[in-house]
């Protein structure tokens, strides 16, 4: 303490949701003040942050500097300390996502290891978002199936229809696009058509009574898909809306479809909203997949 020439002196105090930060550089000869600072934070992370700063600002001040010559606080530090913090935070996320042993591997296998534990919040998160990427499958698919109305039992809910049989079947095309955010979902729509003729056939009980139909079954609605279905398995589920084209029936489709690379096989019943009849709806597809594959862990 004896041998040094200046120290640094100050305080930290809070006011409201800010921290403020005072610093001055001493002469320990003359007692004054060479260097002042004066400094207001968001947060203790954005304080921290700064702090190399500040003590460079003070270590290149010069010898008789006003010690009222505090920096006032402006609009742009205020957005720094803000931006400093959102940063900080967004890495934290970010390395909830990852399991540390895994990230730590790949920082050695890519020789970022050392650099990457010095480096600065902003050149973490470069790192941090490319592991993500490269481990993630993500991008745009099309998907592409034929569809079968089956052959079955018809039933009208209120009852009046209580032994009617589909004789003959529907048979048409299914569209679909999904982009898939991770390895474990994706989202995007669909849509689905049958058409053909088909008898139904009630028995009341007394006489058998044959109904002929022609016309155009369709469907569609939003997609939600759990798991990687491009390099593994995933489930898939839908709703949206349906109904008889020309017939002015409507109908609320509930939609199950599990993958397995790409390959896909689904169910879809078909409810009518006012009538009460019900669809069952097949389909057997592939997935063309547009996006880029995880390239880690490495394949053998």
């Amino acid at each position: 303490m004896l041998a040094a020439s200046r120290i640094v002196v100050g305080g930290i105090g809070v006011m409201g949701n800010l921290f403020l930060v005072s610093l001055r550089l001493l002469n320990v000869e003359t007692g004054e003040a060479e260097v002042g600072l004066s400094e207001k934070y968001p947060s203790l992370e954005a304080l921290a942050g700064d702090g190399e700063r500040l003590a460079a600002a003070l270590a290149g001040g010069s010898p008789g500097a006003q010690a009222a010559s505090y920096r006032p606080l402006t609009a742009q530090s205020l957005i720094s300390s803000a931006k400093a913090q959102e940063l900080s935070a967004r890495l934290a996320r970010l390395r909830r996502r990852v399991r540390p042993a895994e990230y730590e591997d790949w920082l050695k296998r890519k020789g970022f290891a050392g650099y990457e534990g010095d480096a600065a919040v902003e050149e973490k998160l470069v790192f941090l978002e490319e592991y993500l990427d490269q481990r993630n499958t993500h991008g745009h698919s099309l998907e592409l199936a034929a569809t079968c109305l089956l052959p079955g039992v018809f039933t009208e809910l209120d009852g009046s229809w209580t032994n009617t049989t589909t004789v003959s079947a529907l048979f048409g095309v299914s569209l679909g696009w999904s982009y898939q955010l991770s390895n474990r979902l994706s989202v995007g729509a669909y849509l689905a058509n049958a058409w053909g003729a088909s008898s139904y056939l009630q028995d009341d009980g007394m006489v058998q009574l044959s109904n002929d139909y022609a016309g155009v079954l369709v469907c569609g609605g939003p997609t939600v898909c759990l798991g990687n279905k491009v390099e593994g398995f995933a489930v898939l589920f839908s709703t949206g809306a349906g109904g008889i084209v020309g017939a002015s029936e409507f109908a609320l489709p509930l939609r199950s479809v599990l993958f397995f690379r790409n390959f896909f096989l689904g169910y879809t019943a078909q409810i009518g909203l006012f009538t009460g009849w019900m669809h069952h709806q097949l389909e057997a597809g592939y997935s063309i997949f547009l996006g880029r594959l995880s390239s880690w862990p490495p394949r053998p």
